[in-house]
């Protein structure tokens, strides 16, 4: 079953950087390409399935490797400076895991406060309260744990608690 994630993000990145070798952009307009274009579609692919953080970190890799492919960065640039902001001095590549999680708790938010359909609104409750894990529990938990908000238990309550402003989530 996890398998079956990594073939399709592949093939998005590489029909993305195939396109690229024609239009040959500099390195920050590839970076504004990549974070406004290719990560937003790599994450609406991988909300629909569950997908590990060795998959994602795989999935991370890929593109930065294509985006040293397609520029004059340097592959052994560092991890901290690929995804720093710019006006900290970074590159300010989107980091793939971090918004996948944030994506996903954004999701996960809309359909607690029942902004979604009513079978998923009814369905994620449901499974947040449940005391058996579950695909969902195990996905909202990978999710809270990507962005290092730890809690004993999640629940509709932890959840809501951290508001999408306080987190940068984007506005879902």
């Amino acid at each position: 079953h996890h398998n079956k994630t990594t073939p399709l993000p592949n093939t998005i990145q590489d029909s993305f950087f195939s396109t690229m070798t024609h239009v040959e952009p500099g390195t920050f307009e590839l970076i504004h390409l990549i974070n406004t274009q290719l990560i937003p579609q790599l994450c609406y692919r991988l909300s629909a399935q569950t997908v590990s953080q060795q998959q994602l970190t795989t999935i991370q890799n890929h593109i930065w490797n294509q985006l040293v492919g397609h520029s004059k960065l340097s592959k052994m640039t560092p991890q901290k400076t690929r995804y720093m902001a710019r006006s900290e001095g970074g590159l300010g590549l989107t980091h793939l895991p971090t918004k996948w999680a944030q994506l996903t708790i954004c999701q996960f938010q809309r359909y607690i406060q029942g902004q979604g359909p009513q079978t998923p609104n009814t369905l994620v409750k449901k499974t947040i309260h449940s005391k058996k894990s579950t695909p969902l529990k195990e996905l909202l938990t990978q999710a809270t744990h990507t962005l290092k908000l730890h809690f004993h238990d999640v629940t509709s309550q932890t959840l809501l608690q951290f508001p999408p402003l306080s987190y940068n989530l984007p506005k879902c």
